[in-house]
This record gives structure tokens, C-alpha cells and sequence, in this order.
């Protein structure tokens, strides 16, 4: 019987080991995940360039000024957000070296709020508030 059971044991720990491994962040494709989060969240919902007033604009978002430019280009943001994840913090710009992450599974609150700070401190690293996007109604207040 001990023979058995050893060798069930066995059995089950060399299937599982050889199992496939759960996806990492090193091994999932996180520019993919950073796009898909972004269109899951309904893109930036605001248009760059609207009602540009003596080289401001406006948002609907809130009665503020912000840079026409913003929000940036769509893949300049995806790119520039899969970078600051990959390397742990905001690489340039305004709050260079804030940390971020992008949540592996972005299966619970927790993990889209992380996702949304990585959103809007990389924005914000683009030189964007985030007002220039409607990003701020889906963050914690």
C-alpha cells in the first residue's frame, strides 16, 4: 500500500510539474493586455484638439484648460504604458520614477485600480492631466 500511494503521489506531482505554467508578466504579451484594458475601459472618451482657445483646449470632462495635444495618440499612450510597466515606474516626463504596475489578471477592484493609476500616471508622464481623458470617474476618490 505504501508502494501505491508513493507512487500515486508521484504520478500527480510529475503531470502537474509538467503542466503548463500559469502566464506571468515576464511571458503574456502586455502590450496586448495594456490595449485591451484600454478599450475596455472606453478609450480615453475625450477628443485632443477640441475648442482650442488660444493654444488651450477644453474637455467636457470638467471645466478646465489642457494641452491640445491631449490625451496623446492612442499607440503612443498603449506603447508608453507597456514601457513604464515593464520597467516598474513612470520612465519620463512629469513623475518620473513613480512606481506602477500593470495587474496580471485585472480580475478584481484591486487589480483595475492599479491598472487605472498605471493609466493615469503614465498620462500624466505624457505631460496630460487627467482631465483629459474621463479616466478620473473610474478612480477611487
Amino acid at each position: 500500500m505504501k508502494f501505491s500511494a508513493a507512487f500515486i503521489c508521484t504520478a500527480l506531482f510529475a503531470l502537474s510539474a509538467s503542466a503548463a505554467p500559469a502566464v506571468s508578466i515576464e511571458t503574456r504579451d502586455l502590450a496586448a493586455d495594456v490595449g485591451n484594458f484600454f478599450n475596455f475601459i472606453g478609450g480615453y472618451g475625450v477628443q485632443a484638439g477640441v475648442d482650442n482657445q488660444g493654444g488651450s483646449c477644453t474637455t467636457p470632462v470638467a471645466a478646465a484648460r489642457i494641452p491640445c495635444s491631449c490625451p496623446p495618440d492612442q499607440g503612443s499612450f498603449i506603447s508608453t504604458a507597456t514601457a513604464n510597466s515593464q520597467v516598474g515606474h513612470v520612465i519620463s516626463g512629469n513623475g518620473a520614477g513613480t512606481a506602477v504596475s500593470f495587474a496580471a489578471t485585472g480580475n478584481d477592484a484591486s487589480d483595475f485600480t492599479q491598472r487605472m493609476f498605471l493609466f493615469r500616471d503614465t498620462m500624466q508622464g505624457m505631460g496630460c492631466p487627467i482631465v483629459s481623458t474621463n479616466w478620473a470617474r473610474l478612480l477611487p476618490q
